[in-house]
């Protein structure tokens, strides 16, 4: 309650929006992703089935979420949505605990299926919400993105690091109640920010919002030209790297090694080591590195880290490898929101952050769940860890190789125009 307090009074205070991220994080990460399936496990479920349950959230943001960021672009209601699926969400996610109490085991699959179902099909776009409403505020500044979106990592790493020694005290579902309160005083804090107001009252924000979009473009966001595909590709292959690892690993830790949930909170702590001053200091890799780099340098980050875990032969050497998390996801995320909010006009804002969502998110955690989940009953997680390592070595060399290739073409092209032009 402590930490909730201090970050949460931090956002009405402090007129930049960072904390909306602390007050998401805390409300998407108090007990979800990686407790969940230890939940899961402990009423019977399979690997098999884990990874069904836990596809079904990037299955929302699929199909869900780019709509309901749609509907926000066409008809200018981004605070609003936020607030109302803010609410919804603190009760529907005891609707788990709820089936796991009341349906007989040989049941509990469905049910918890139909659970997990309504609970994402309301929480899916938060996200997306979120990242437009302070992309806009932070407008013409969006580089500062990641320097905001570093309390919500400082938020996720304090949140793990209490979670973990409270659900070995009292167990797995503590996470349900400590849901609930953190969704109060999220939702009181989503309504007491001027978010929305700023969009409403800033002249200049105005003008950068003229028009409603029509579906058809928001449909051609992500193939508007093979820049913004490939772009796209890679988002798809991030968000599956990441999903595997945090869908499996504090399983694989449990299992193979019969770790504490304490040490799977630290972990997570461990994880935010780098995110945080990678975010503080985005804006500065972006000047000096550039976005592909900076996505090269991530990426490469996710190969060593999780080979790593795949030879480790002690538990507590994953903290070892956590920090890389920072690089491998605080390097992506800040460099891709940037190019993404460039490549897309004012007015499909929301909607090319829902798409992104969905494919990252989305397409590329049910594919990493699903077929992950299937993977590891056959083959074990170490190989798995070491198959993702190989699929990400390869596609993001081809990003690099590609983008590499279109510089050179803009260059020359630059340089003929200037060419072509000398007397003007």
């Amino acid at each position: 309650s402590v930490v909730y307090f201090v970050y949460f009074i931090r956002a009405a205070s402090e007129f930049r929006f960072a904390s909306l991220h602390s007050a998401f994080e805390l409300l998407n990460h108090c007990g979800l992703n990686r407790f969940l399936p230890l939940f899961f496990s402990g009423l019977g479920c399979s690997h098999t089935e884990i990874g069904i349950l836990m596809a079904i959230g990037p299955i929302c943001r699929i199909i869900i979420n780019p709509i309901i960021s749609a509907l926000a672009d066409i008809h200018h209601m981004h605070r609003w949505i936020l607030i109302s699926c803010a609410c919804v969400c603190i009760f529907t996610f005891p609707l788990l605990l709820l089936a796991s109490v009341i349906v007989p085991e040989s049941s509990i699959f469905p049910a918890l299926f139909i659970s997990v179902l309504v609970h994402n099909s309301i929480s899916c776009s938060q996200g997306s919400l979120v990242n437009t409403l302070v992309l806009r505020q932070l407008h013409p500044n969006r580089a500062l993105f990641g320097q905001k979106r570093m309390w919500g990592a400082l938020s996720w790493g304090l949140c793990y690091a209490v979670m973990g020694p409270l659900i070995d005290w009292v167990g797995v579902w503590f996470m349900f109640p400590m849901f609930m309160l953190s969704g109060v005083v999220v939702v009181g804090v989503f309504i007491m920010s001027p978010l929305g107001k700023i969009v409403a009252s800033d002249a200049t924000v105005i003008q950068t919002v003229p028009v409603k979009p029509t579906w058809g473009e928001i449909a051609r966001i992500p193939v508007q030209n093979s820049y913004t595909t490939l772009f796209f590709t890679l988002a798809f292959l991030s968000g599956a790297g990441i999903a595997l690892v945090e869908s499996f690993l504090f399983l694989f830790l449990t299992e193979k090694f019969n770790a504490s949930n304490t040490l799977c909170g630290i972990s997570v702590t461990f994880s935010i080591m780098f995110e945080v001053p990678i975010f503080m200091i985005s804006h500065r890799l972006l000047d000096r590195l550039g976005p592909v780099t900076m996505i090269v340098l991530a990426q490469l980050s996710h190969v060593i880290r999780v080979l790593g875990y795949s030879l480790i032969e002690n538990p507590w050497l994953v903290l070892v490898f956590e920090p890389l998390h920072g690089l491998s996801f605080g390097l992506f995320h800040s460099a891709a929101i940037f190019l993404l909010d460039h490549m897309t006009p004012p007015n499909l804002s929301a909607s090319a952050q829902g798409i992104y969502s969905a494919v990252q998110n989305g397409l590329g955690t049910t594919f990493s769940m699903v077929m992950g989940g299937y993977l590891i009953d056959r083959f074990g997680t170490s190989t798995v860890f070491r198959g993702s390592a190989v699929l990400s070595v390869i596609f993001t060399s081809l990003f690099y190789i590609a983008s590499h290739l279109k510089a050179r073409r803009r260059s020359r092209s630059y340089a003929e125009f200037v060419a072509d032009n000398t007397d003007l």
